[in-house]
């Protein structure tokens, strides 16, 4: 029990010191097509936030209802715990950011993972059916990084690659049922 709460209290501080560094960090949400910062929404880490609450609380209560918590319950509640703190870091800054400066864009993930790449490397973009939007980079068949639809500054990055005259694919089925072949007339 001592080290659930030990646990819970040394991952809580850094979160919390995480809000004042969001705050202090200066946002390159511009409107300028040359240097932008592509990021999600605060509404994720508010969504994560709750879900935090809620798992705490609900470890508190078993906590205290309960003398004897099972090792079953524990790891489920580590493993949802651990969840709920990843979907509350989701919007932080370099946790996972694209950085577009001038021709240069810099992907960040989990803070220390960096893919880099320039325009003029990048082959196609493609739109998939469910809004992300999937970047490839020349000589790769794999995706190179994805834009996730919730993001915000990704109408930047599209109207980037229209003014760079990259392929831009959209495989979104926008008229409902009926595919492009079938159209009635």
């Amino acid at each position: 029990m001592i080290f659930l709460k030990c646990f819970i209290i040394v991952t809580i501080v850094p979160f919390i010191v995480d809000i004042f560094n969001f705050k202090k960090e200066p946002q390159n949400y511009t409107k300028s097509l040359n240097k932008f910062t592509i990021r999600t929404g605060k509404s994720i880490a508010f969504l994560g936030l709750i879900w935090f609450a809620f798992i705490t609380a609900i470890l508190f209560l078993c906590l205290y209802q309960n003398d004897g918590v099972t090792i079953a319950v524990t790891i489920a509640f580590g493993i949802s715990y651990c969840l709920s703190l990843l979907s509350f870091l989701y919007p932080a800054p370099r946790f996972w950011d694209i950085v577009v400066n001038v021709d240069n864009i810099t992907v960040i993930k989990f803070f220390v993972f960096t893919k880099r790449t320039a325009f003029s490397e990048i082959e196609k973009v493609e739109i998939a059916n469910n809004n992300y939007i999937k970047v490839y980079k020349n000589g790769m068949k794999r995706v190179f990084f994805l834009i996730d639809p919730s993001m915000n500054g990704k109408n930047n990055f599209l109207k980037r690659i229209e003014k760079e005259n990259i392929q831009l694919i959209d495989n979104r089925n926008l008229n409902g049922n009926v595919s492009d072949g079938e159209l009635e007339e």
